[in-house]
């Protein structure tokens, strides 16, 4: 038997928000550590106590069919994007520069292909990747880069 509250109202649960289901992003090889923003840089971190920090809606990209585009739940209408390729949140300014610059193409794990990479759009062979905590796109050239391109979604 389900129970009613007290008002004879149907309970549906716990409410979630229409839309695109929002991701956590796991770090490959730190596997403690999630993509996230603090002060709109991105980085990884491990126990992020604003869990929306750390959520992403991946949503079909502001540069077109074929790629994705990274956007921030705490802070709607904020995608990730590179700029002299470092990762930033920032608000979309409807620009092309911006429109491409936070645009992925989405391959499997360059170090595991049951997870996910994410190639940007407008230099060709950089990816999302961390290196000491901060997100860049750059060449992964190394094993540990490729593992350092690679994230699990949660």
């Amino acid at each position: 038997m389900t129970r009613r509250p007290a008002d004879g109202t149907p309970n549906f649960g716990i409410p979630v928000a229409d839309g695109v289901t929002p991701y956590r992003l796991r770090s490959h090889n730190v596997a403690d550590r999630y993509i996230r923003h603090w002060e709109f840089r991105g980085r990884i971190d491990a126990n992020v106590t604003a869990p929306a920090d750390s959520q992403f809606r991946i949503v079909t990209g502001l540069a077109g069919t074929g790629t994705v585009s990274l956007e921030s739940t705490s802070n709607p209408g904020y995608y990730l994007r590179h700029k002299n390729y470092e990762i930033w949140v920032e608000r979309n300014d409807g620009s092309t520069l911006y429109r491409n610059d936070a645009s992925f193409f989405r391959p499997a794990g360059l170090a595991d292909s049951t997870g996910v990479s994410f190639e940007s759009f407008n230099f060709a062979g950089r990816y999302l990747r961390h290196d000491e905590q901060l997100l860049y796109v750059q060449v992964p050239s190394t094993a540990t880069d490729r593992a350092d391109a690679t994230f699990h979604l949660e």
